[in-house]
Protein backbone atom coordinates (compact mmCIF):
# COMPACT_ATOMS: atom_id res chain seq x y z
CA UNK A 1 0.00 0.00 0.00
CA UNK A 2 0.86 3.43 -0.79
CA UNK A 3 0.42 4.95 3.18
CA UNK A 4 1.50 3.64 5.84
CA UNK A 5 -0.42 2.36 8.61
CA UNK A 6 -2.09 3.98 11.86
CA UNK A 7 0.00 3.38 15.22
CA UNK A 8 -3.67 1.41 16.07
CA UNK A 9 -3.30 -0.78 12.64
CA UNK A 10 -5.78 1.14 11.06
CA UNK A 11 -5.31 1.55 7.32
CA UNK A 12 -6.16 5.05 5.58
CA UNK A 13 -8.25 3.82 2.75
CA UNK A 14 -9.09 6.51 -0.01
CA UNK A 15 -10.93 6.17 -3.25
CA UNK A 16 -9.53 7.37 -6.56
CA UNK A 17 -11.81 8.35 -9.48
CA UNK A 18 -10.50 9.23 -12.80
CA UNK A 19 -12.13 12.13 -13.66
CA UNK A 20 -11.81 14.43 -16.89
CA UNK A 21 -10.58 18.25 -16.47
CA UNK A 22 -7.00 20.05 -16.92
CA UNK A 23 -4.51 17.23 -16.16
CA UNK A 24 -6.33 15.58 -12.87
CA UNK A 25 -3.06 16.17 -10.77
CA UNK A 26 -5.23 16.63 -7.91
CA UNK A 27 -7.41 13.42 -8.22
CA UNK A 28 -4.53 11.28 -7.49
CA UNK A 29 -2.53 10.09 -4.88
CA UNK A 30 1.25 11.14 -5.22
CA UNK A 31 3.78 8.70 -3.92
CA UNK A 32 5.13 11.73 -1.67
CA UNK A 33 1.94 11.60 -0.36
CA UNK A 34 3.06 8.84 1.58
CA UNK A 35 6.70 9.87 1.79
CA UNK A 36 4.84 12.36 3.98
CA UNK A 37 2.99 9.85 5.97
CA UNK A 38 5.89 7.48 6.38
CA UNK A 39 7.64 10.32 7.75
CA UNK A 40 5.31 11.54 10.26
CA UNK A 41 4.46 7.86 11.30
CA UNK A 42 8.07 7.42 12.50
CA UNK A 43 8.23 10.86 13.67
CA UNK A 44 4.83 11.20 15.47
CA UNK A 45 5.75 13.61 18.02
CA UNK A 46 6.52 16.41 15.45
CA UNK A 47 2.74 15.63 14.50
CA UNK A 48 0.87 15.41 18.01
CA UNK A 49 -0.83 18.49 19.22
CA UNK A 50 1.04 20.76 16.24
CA UNK A 51 -1.27 22.90 13.55
CA UNK A 52 -1.00 21.62 9.71
CA UNK A 53 -1.42 23.57 7.19
CA UNK A 54 -0.98 20.90 4.11
CA UNK A 55 -0.91 23.12 0.73
CA UNK A 56 -1.77 21.57 -2.55
CA UNK A 57 -3.69 19.32 -0.53
CA UNK A 58 -5.38 17.54 -3.70
CA UNK A 59 -6.33 13.86 -1.83
CA UNK A 60 -6.05 15.56 1.90
CA UNK A 61 -4.42 12.08 2.33
CA UNK A 62 -1.25 13.63 4.15
CA UNK A 63 -3.76 16.27 5.99
CA UNK A 64 -6.42 13.47 7.16
CA UNK A 65 -3.07 11.28 8.21
CA UNK A 66 -1.83 14.11 10.38
CA UNK A 67 -5.33 14.43 12.05
CA UNK A 68 -5.10 10.65 13.05
CA UNK A 69 -2.14 10.89 14.37
CA UNK A 70 -3.04 13.57 17.17
CA UNK A 71 -2.18 17.05 15.46
CA UNK A 72 -4.40 19.56 17.26
CA UNK A 73 -5.60 21.49 14.20
CA UNK A 74 -5.37 20.52 10.06
CA UNK A 75 -5.50 22.67 7.12
CA UNK A 76 -6.19 21.52 4.00
CA UNK A 77 -5.68 23.80 1.00
CA UNK A 78 -6.26 23.19 -2.89
CA UNK A 79 -7.29 24.57 -5.77
CA UNK A 80 -7.04 25.40 -9.68
CA UNK A 81 -4.78 28.23 -11.47
CA UNK A 82 -7.03 30.80 -13.12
Amino acid sequence: PLLPSLPSGAVLDLEQRRLEGDGNVGYRLWRSAGAMCRWMRRNEGAVRGARVLELGAGTGAVGIFAAALGAREVVLTDGEAG
